[in-house]
């Protein structure tokens, strides 16, 4: 490493953090009222449509770029504006500017910086479309190249087979898309989804290929590299402009444009050139996570090429690049997907070479076949679609081996501070071939930090995860002793016709549970308790079911359940887990915590006063889960439990007006009340009438809707509430409903 590297390499990130943190504060907007507002808008690429969702980017007359969206009512209207739409298309279009929402549960994708990572800062909502105001102005280059992009696009489609296309797409043309999700979740999970992002891997092998053939048709070098110096920009927008395809198009471009003056560049400074310059167009790039794993293995993968090279042999050599590939990315890939497959460094090995020698190769000859000899290009991407398709079984054949999967959870400061230095310290260690002993220990120690910091933390909690108009509350026991889930969220979902179906309907257990769990280091849980059959309590179940280990089920002893949880339940029992009937004075105790059921009755009629009903004394405080329980299950209760008390009481229904009497409330003697509901739901959860109860016995009100998650975090008895803003202490008492 040479003289002085190491001090730059410490102080850069610290740098750099200090310099984001201010352009995230003076350039992002602020968060602002929503705006109604008729405008003429220029879409800037073709629509992406899924069910009866359009989306697309479009640029105001000021030059602002922002997303918009609208909801086709019916078939016909789809297809009239399907034919209509494209780059250079401009439209008066009425709607409502908003800002993009963020995550109101810790850890979770901010979809507004990821917006913002784009250049754009607010969401359109459409509400009124009008052919009649639309025209096509001039096309400027980048929209005539999408159109080109486009075509080729169409073109796959109508060749490959069903699963191949999408795959041959992302390869050559950066979209991901249409990648079916059981396939693009195996490729993340085995740590191989950069092949599927095109980078300096592709842009490599292209320019290649591209090199070589030019120069064995004659053409002398100083022309090839003028000719790519031209094409290199046109094949970044083609390839849908990524940060991973910028990335490695500005070093190359770097590297060919410098090369006229100053003979070779050296890898580094076009790295930290292209690095500059993206940054100087778009600070919140840095946000994005491609943008930091392509530049993170990029960088590693230069800074280690003495080491790599030392290497003899094929295989010796491809091991190093995939391991050092792997440590580098380890800490971006922890923070921004919580695992980590065991089995990353194989498939790299295994797949790399596939990718390299024949995947990318034959995917650009198969277009450029169709494009030449249109039979001769049928018949050979019919045999190519074979090769995508078992290339493809192979990967979700392997990250369906889910006991190779560690699910560490994500790391944050000191943690990732240690990540960092440890990955110097190894890579100068193993440069200088110093003693084995000091890099096994820079390899476990941030490893083991990570563990007790995050997995295995001292610290238990409770959180009330906010699933919008649902329940799903954590309990995790320090030391993760135990993990229970108390209901899971869901949407119930109405019937559509074929074309307004999505490709992925929104499930709360999805995109917002699973995640969570996963960002605290939680893989499996003890037990899932779902209080009722409710869609809103138990709809996202069978995705914990798929995504995580599960222990147990416990569901309620009642009869004439509903049909969601006969079929939750029979899934469960299929994946061979436990499934237990709880009933009034069951119960169980781990890590010295009690837990008693007080409801239902044992064979209670269904419904939410026959919902579980948990008591606990957890962080020194008597704590009452109800689910949806009404007044007269809390009549119920009181009458078997007449010396019922309880410090934090879970509010039963959503604060319904049919829960939480008077009577109740007064019996329990509660002084915090969580409540779960929507942010502006349309049951008008929580109701006055509940909320001016609350206030009235002076109790400390949290909710969802208007502070995000909720969690208790607590240690040797002892414990404190914090919101999802990160409000210590602080509750919602004044808020109006």
């Amino acid at each position: 490493m040479p003289k002085g590297c190491f001090l730059l390499l410490v102080l850069c990130p610290a740098g750099w953090y200090a310099f984001f943190s201010l352009q995230h504060a003076a350039l992002l907007p602020d968060a602002h009222e929503e705006t109604r507002l008729s405008i003429p808008l220029r879409f800037l690429d073709y629509p992406e449509y899924d069910g009866d969702l359009m989306r697309a980017e479009v640029k105001t007359e000021t030059g602002e770029k922002w997303l918009l969206r609208y909801r086709f009512k019916n078939r016909d209207e789809k297809k009239r504006w399907q034919d209509v739409l494209g780059p250079g298309s401009v439209c008066r279009i009425s709607g409502v500017k908003k800002t993009p929402g963020e995550p109101k549960n810790d850890n979770l994708f901010n979809y507004r910086l990821h917006l913002a990572s784009q250049r754009i800062f607010f969401l359109f909502d459409a509400e009124a479309m009008s052919a009649g105001s639309c025209g096509h102005g001039r096309k400027t280059f980048p929209e005539w190249l999408k159109g080109i992009r486009k075509k080729g696009m169409e073109t796959v489609k109508g060749h490959f087979s069903e699963r191949a296309a999408p795959l041959v797409n992302a390869l050559l043309f950066g979209d991901q898309g249409e990648l079916d999700e059981r396939t693009a979740g195996s490729y993340r999970k085995l740590g191989i989804s950069h092949l599927l992002a095109i980078s300096g891997l592709h842009v490599t092998i292209l320019a290649g290929l591209f090199y070589f053939c030019l120069l064995r048709i004659g053409m002398v070098r100083e022309r090839v590299r003028n000719l790519l110096l031209v094409l290199l920009p046109c094949y970044a927008l083609l390839a849908g402009g990524s940060p991973s395809v910028v990335r490695a198009v500005m070093m190359a471009w770097t590297v060919l444009f410098l090369s006229r003056w100053r003979g070779q560049i050296h890898p580094m400074d076009s790295l930290g050139l292209s690095l500059i310059l993206f940054l100087l167009a778009n600070p919140f790039a840095v946000y994005h996570a491609g943008f930091q794993l392509s530049y993170l293995v990029t960088a590693g993968l230069l800074l280690s090429k003495g080491i790599i090279l030392r290497e003899e042999g094929f295989l010796r050599q491809n091991f190093a690049v995939s391991a050092v590939a792997f440590l580098v990315s380890l800490p971006a890939v922890l923070y921004h997907f919580y695992q980590v497959s065991l089995l990353s460094l194989w498939m790299n090995l295994l797949f790399v070479p596939l990718y390299t020698a024949a995947l990318i190769p034959l995917s650009l000859f198969s277009l450029l076949l169709l494009l030449v000899l249109p039979g001769a290009g049928s018949l050979f991407a019919g045999l190519f679609s074979r090769l995508v398709e078992w290339t493809n079984a192979t990967a979700e054949f392997f990250a369906d081996r889910d006991r190779f999967v560690l699910v560490l959870g994500r790391p944050e400061g000191f943690v990732l501070i240690c990540y960092f230095l440890s990955a110097v310290l190894f890579f100068g260690l193993l440069e200088k071939r110093g003693d084995w002993k000091g890099m096994a220990f820079c390899l476990l120690f941030p490893v083991f930090v990570h563990l007790f910091a995050v997995k295995y933390s001292f610290v238990g909690e409770v959180t009330m995860i906010d699933v919008g108009q649902g329940d799903s509350i954590l309990i995790r026991l320090p030391l993760q002793k135990a993990v229970y889930l108390i209901d899971t969220g869901g949407v119930l979902h109405f019937p559509k016709e074929e074309w307004a179906e999505r490709k992925n309907a929104y499930d709360p257990g999805e995109y917002i549970v699973v995640p969570y769990l996963k960002s605290k280091g939680i893989g499996t849980i003890d037990k899932l308790i779902l209080t009722h059959g409710d869609a809103d309590h138990i709809g996202s179940a069978r995705t914990i079911l798929e995504e995580l280990r599960v222990k147990e089920v416990v569901v309620g002893k009642t009869a004439n359940r509903k049909p969601m949880e006969k079929e939750l339940m029979e899934a469960a029992r299929r994946k061979g887990v436990k499934v237990t009937e709880a009933f009034q004075g069951t119960g169980w105790e781990k890590g010295g915590i009690p837990f008693y059921v007080l409801f239902p009755k044992p064979l209670a009629e269904s419904g939410n006063d026959s919902s579980i009903v948990l008591f606990a004394r957890i962080g020194g405080k008597n704590w009452l889960f109800t689910g949806d329980l009404g007044t007269e299950g809390e009549n119920r209760l009181l009458t078997d439990y007449p010396k019922l008390k309880a410090d934090v009481l879970k509010v039963g229904h959503h604060g319904s007006e049919t829960s939480s009497s008077e009577r109740f409330l007064k019996a329990i003697g509660a002084k915090t009340a969580l409540i779960s509901a929507g942010e502006n739901n349309r049951y008008g959860h929580p109701h006055q009438v509940v909320l001016d109860r609350l206030r009235k016995r002076r109790m400390a009100i949290y909710r969802t809707d208007v502070q995000g998650a909720i969690t208790y975090r607590f240690f040797l008895g002892k414990g404190y509430f914090r919101t999802w803003k990160g409000d210590r202490g602080k509750t919602a008492f004044d808020q109006a409903p």
